[in-house]
């Protein structure tokens, strides 16, 4: 069904290596759940966390062009998957940082038209990852690929550094005729929504 996980798993170490490379101290690592006031309860305890960083390639559907120049072997591999793409919501690729101590509680996605792909880059010990009653743990360059709209959490109870490329692709059960239509769906309700965004502004 994915007969792009090959490719992908085959590059792993050289992913890691551009993770590796960056200058964390210069380089665009934010909290992956922010601190305004639309935190979900399940989330409250990462709000503007750096337990749970992200460096995003992609977010809200848009390509992070500085961070991808920076990882320029991943952003290449990333442009020939069948990424999930959806105005103002995906694609959506990042390295997931999750570190000592750090619990992702019990959450889940709001819809199945995509998957989540998990690709290990540094895992220790002691990390481990819940979908609905399975609980798994991430393996160095192998793939992980779930329905994100099920419940899932995760922790790090090691004394390192967790990291994950995590990013979305169609779910299987979607024809690319599918896909084209809730792309285009998606562009005119995101067009639409961000003209009546306007028009309230414009009677405040």
């Amino acid at each position: 069904q994915f007969s792009w996980i090959a490719s992908l798993e085959d590059n792993w170490q050289a992913i890691r290596q551009e993770f590796l490379s960056l200058d964390k101290s210069q380089t665009d690592f934010t909290p992956y759940v922010g601190d305004g006031p639309d935190v979900p309860v399940s989330m409250q305890n990462l709000a503007g966390s750096h337990d749970w960083d992200a460096f995003h390639l992609y977010v809200g559907g848009k390509v992070q062009t500085a961070n991808a120049a920076a990882c320029p072997v991943t952003a290449k591999l990333l442009e020939t998957l069948p990424m999930a793409r959806l105005a103002g919501v995906a694609p959506e690729a990042f390295f997931s940082v999750l570190r000592p101590g750090a619990h992702i509680k019990p959450h889940h996605g709001i819809s199945n038209v995509k998957v989540a792909v998990h690709l290990p880059l540094v895992v220790p010990d002691q990390c481990a990852i819940r979908v609905g009653e399975e609980w798994r743990s991430w393996q160095d360059g192998r793939c992980l690929i779930f329905d994100d709209s099920f419940e899932h959490e995760a922790y790090n109870r090691s004394s390192h550094v967790r990291v994950v490329l995590i990013f979305e692709v169609w779910h299987p059960d979607i024809s690319e005729t599918e896909a084209q239509a809730m792309t285009a769906l998606s562009s005119c309700i995101d067009t639409w929504s961000a003209g009546a965004k306007q028009n309230l502004q414009a009677r405040l």
